[in-house]
């Protein structure tokens, strides 16, 4: 998946076919995010647009370090 095809439908079925239902998972504030806790355990997130990088024990730091090494 690249940047010009993630859409909320999409993203959706990723995130369907990979992530346990029991899952505490933390996010941006990006829009196709939205919903989440209806699905899954906890959806936390984080507001990058306003500078909040951590709210309680919400952030992404450990998958925007792990993507750096990835394209890396």
């Amino acid at each position: 998946m690249t940047n010009q095809n993630i859409s909320a439908k999409n993203l959706e079925q990723a995130i369907k076919e990979n992530v346990d239902k029991f899952s505490n998972i933390n996010t941006d504030e990006f829009r196709s995010y939205r919903g989440l806790e209806k699905e899954y355990a906890k959806h936390s997130t984080v507001q990058h647009g306003f500078g909040e990088y951590v709210n309680g024990n919400a952030h992404t730091n450990t998958l925007e370090g792990w993507l750096s090494l990835l394209k890396r």
